[in-house]
């Protein structure tokens, strides 16, 4: 096989979503921890240079799909004076192993294939020592005992925790992974249609700065007729509100036609921020003494989990944040009806209007107690909420 003329480069945004679905079946089937190890494709000396500012951690979904595209950038890494590294995390690894010898899907796509092209880059850049594409070591991580979409969060963060005068940007095609980056404070890159390696590099480089990163960072680096989204917490750096779930542009609510899948966008995005402000809040409340309340995160997965955690806590939790007499969120869940339509994708527009309001006032509440950069960002995930079903 010649890699670099088989190479993938998935542009129809059918094949793109397929692909996404694939592998987070297979990030979902696969164990936490196995004795698959990604030892054989770390790179020793392909170490950081003081010239690092940027760091672009590849999800499994994005290799897979646009190959080409991040070995573009690695050609071109002399262009940018070494600028940039491109981190493959353990997660991705283990994922390709698993996906390798898949079986073609629909619409003739050979996931295994593409799988295998994938884990071929990665072994030759490692196994040559190149200083633009290395793997996740297995001491670089915050938390060993988190997996899958938290596992490769984990390793934006460490690298976040341990280059903190470097830009880290997360590049993946799913939605809820970059939900869960820029709340916490992660910049992500999803593809869009006509974006190149000279275009992602070019901007990421002029926004770093270079010489160190003394600015503050935009939300959206390339101009509006662009198709290239990179964005950030940052406070301040628009006076209006700029879109920041993930790959979501106005074109895009213009084309969400379908309620289905409108329904289903802002349901698993309420999903993940819901989860993590639970889990926020009980913490906050209880600190030390959380053992003694039998509350465990790793069992609060769902929006359901989520409302009997906020019923069954109540008053010595969240009596903090909310006004009972203008908004009682445990009132609203002892109903049963209401909290299966709180808990469950929306079906109708009135159901998802109700949706939306119930869960935009509950986080904004919670939000008060917190940062103002998630504040910020939070505002601007509920304007796009707004906007999207608006345009219905």
């Amino acid at each position: 096989m010649n890699l670099d003329e088989d190479m993938a480069e998935i542009e129809d945004l059918s094949d793109l979503s397929q692909i996404t679905d694939i592998t987070l079946r297979q990030r979902n089937t696969t164990s936490g921890y196995d004795n698959y190890t990604t030892s054989t494709f770390q790179n020793t000396t392909g170490g950081d240079t003081s010239k690092t500012t940027v760091y672009l951690v590849v999800d499994t979904n994005f290799i897979v799909s646009h190959l080409r595209l991040l070995n573009d950038l690695q050609a071109l890494h002399t262009s940018y004076n070494d600028t940039y590294r491109i981190i493959i995390p353990k997660q991705v690894i283990r994922e390709l192993d698993g996906l390798k010898n898949a079986n073609k899907y629909e619409g003739g796509l050979e996931i295994g294939k593409l799988a295998r092209m994938a884990i071929d880059w990665c072994y030759k850049n490692m196994h040559d020592n190149d200083i633009i594409v290395r793997g996740q070591k297995l001491y670089e991580c915050l938390n060993r005992d988190v997996v899958k979409d938290d596992a490769i969060l984990d390793c934006c963060l460490y690298l976040k925790v341990n280059h903190s005068t470097s830009l880290i940007i997360l590049m993946s095609n799913d939605k809820n992974l970059c939900v869960k980056a820029l709340t916490n404070e992660v910049m992500t890159i999803s593809y869009r249609k006509g974006m190149t390696a000279e275009l992602i590099a070019s901007k990421i480089v002029e926004e770093s700065g270079f010489q160190g990163l003394h600015r503050p960072v935009r939300e959206n680096l390339i101009d509006d007729n662009s198709d290239l989204f990179v964005r950030e917490s940052t406070p301040g750096a628009y006076d209006d509100d700029v879109m920041l779930v993930d790959d979501e542009s106005e074109h895009e609510i213009r084309s969400a036609t379908h309620l289905e899948e409108l329904s289903s966008s802002i349901y698993d995005q309420a999903k993940v921020l819901v989860l993590e402000a639970v889990d926020f809040a009980v913490k906050k409340s209880f600190g030390d003494e959380i053992d003694l309340i039998g509350y465990d995160s790793s069992k609060v997965n769902s929006l359901r989990d989520a409302c009997y955690t906020i019923k069954q806590l109540g008053i010595s939790t969240f009596s903090e944040y909310f006004n009972r007499s203008s908004f009682d969120p445990i009132r609203s869940l002892n109903s049963r009806h209401q909290l299966k339509l709180l808990s469950s994708v929306p079906v109708t527009l009135e159901d998802l209007k109700l949706f939306r309001e119930f869960w935009a006032r509950f986080l904004t509440e919670i939000y008060k107690k917190r940062e103002q950069k998630l504040n910020n960002d939070l505002k601007s995930i509920l304007s796009y909420w707004d906007r999207a079903v608006n345009s219905i």
